[in-house]
């Protein structure tokens, strides 16, 4: 029986590959939001590689300091799997077999036609004090510890694993305080560039408050994060509310979506808000890409039900694909090259014609390390967007950063026009355009 209140949490990732920077840790943001969705606030986030008197250190720090400490990874059958030993360690307990765990783990292995080795067969041990917490998708359980008055729960590193056994075990035995209230919201913006959004939010990013607003930059798209934190009040929330107000204020129309929390890239919030405005139009999109390589049809097609309003893609990496797809005259390639005004409008009212979408988008660029040139230097970009009903709009763009960043910032850039376009926005100068 859990009895202390959970006011704080502190998070623990293991593993060698994330200390060397290998793999991307993603179940501390993950852990982090449904912590503050739950009103815990979490008070440290640390990540430790696969070295036994580490991790027992880091453990009994956390422990001594927070009430709950969640820890991911380290619970497979390798030698560098050693949580369970660590625990064991840190509470001066012993490795048993849990009965249940290894007859669980025998008949999963069976089923996929595999054998319980002995290694496998590592998967179902447990420190004798603690509890297992069943793992409906995976090989490995999870742990439950009680440590001091601390409770560690300890699950499986892979998110597939981690977020199915947070949700069933963890979840419900959480303990916030009732009388303390964390709210956590996301605004996000596009078409501005960080420096002039944080201008305009300036007074309301002041530290030191109960209500805190700040922002990161993601592939040209601004995460606003607003969070209160205190007694729960109402004062409190109103003055919440009254923040939300202003920073979506202050944004103007560059704010395109809101949410109380989530996981995904800010670049699948810009591709939902495109596919929302087209359906409430009940009109199509349609692309032609050549530096992005079909990117900006890949971010579209994963969202689910995008096929309601997106018709599809040309991928038209070549000039002759620009000229046999997407219906660009040689003329224009010979005259004004493929990074170019010229050509981007003509991809984007070929593939307008060739799919019968309502509206089309066209990328050209010079996404580098090579290719570049005095006067098209890397990251030039042109980009089209052209409608049935709608004028056309071509634009240019320097964006910095690497290959990567430039297809990256050259889908959002696409989007962002289009968004304008739907709901009748003037959209102004953009983020990384420039004017030949």
């Amino acid at each position: 029986m859990i009895a202390t209140l959970h006011t704080h949490a502190a998070i623990l990732s293991t593993g060698d590959e994330l200390v060397m920077g290998q793999l991307q840790d993603s179940n501390t943001r993950w852990l982090a939001e449904r912590l503050t969705e739950r009103g815990i606030r979490v008070a440290e986030g640390a990540v430790v590689g696969d070295d036994a008197g580490a991790l027992v250190a880091t453990l009994r720090r956390l422990c001594s300091a927070a009430p709950l400490v969640v820890m991911s990874g380290g619970l497979g059958a390798t030698d560098g799997d050693l949580t369970r030993q660590a625990v064991c360690t840190l509470t001066g307990d012993t490795l048993i077999t849990d009965a249940a765990a290894a007859a669980s783990l025998g008949a999963y292995l069976r089923s996929r036609g595999r054998e319980l080795t002995a290694r496998q067969l590592r998967q179902a041990q447990r420190p004798s004090r603690s509890e297992p917490l069943i793992n409906s998708v995976g090989t490995a359980p999870g742990l439950h510890a009680v440590v001091g008055s601390t409770d560690l729960f300890c699950l499986p590193g892979p998110p597939g694993e981690l977020r199915p056994m947070w949700r069933d075990h963890v979840a419900p035995l959480l303990r916030p305080d009732p009388s303390h209230a964390v709210r956590a919201h996301l605004l996000y913006a596009a078409g501005i560039a960080e420096a002039d959004a944080a201008d305009r939010l300036k007074a309301l990013t002041v530290r030191g408050s109960d209500v805190t607003v700040n922002m990161t930059a993601s592939g040209g798209i601004l995460t606003i994060r607003a969070r209160a934190e205190g007694l729960q009040t109402a004062e409190l929330s109103a003055r919440f509310e009254q923040t939300l107000a202003a920073v979506r204020d202050a944004l103007g129309r560059h704010r395109f979506a809101e949410a109380p929390a989530s996981d995904a890239p800010p670049v699948e919030a810009l591709c939902r808000a495109v596919l929302e405005a087209l359906k409430d139009r009940g009109e199509t999109l349609a692309t032609v890409e050549s530096c992005t390589g079909g990117m900006l049809g890949q971010l579209l097609t994963a969202i689910p039900g995008s096929s309601a309003s997106y018709s599809g893609g040309l991928v038209t990496y070549s000039n002759e694909l620009k000229t046999v797809f997407a219906s660009v005259p040689a003329s224009t390639l010979d005259a004004h090259g493929a990074v170019s005004r010229q050509t981007a409008l003509a991809m984007a009212e070929g593939a307008l014609r060739r799919t019968g979408a309502h509206h089309a988008l066209s990328i050209t660029g010079v996404a580098g390390p090579d290719g570049g040139s005095a006067e098209k230097p890397v990251g030039t970009v042109w980009i089209a967007r052209v409608s049935a009903s709608l004028p056309a709009d071509v634009r240019c763009f320097r964006f910095t950063g690497d290959r990567a960043d430039v297809r990256a910032r050259s889908c959002s850039g696409a989007l962002t026009m289009l968004l304008f376009a739907l709901k009748g926005a003037e959209p102004g100068r953009l983020l990384w355009q420039h004017v030949p």
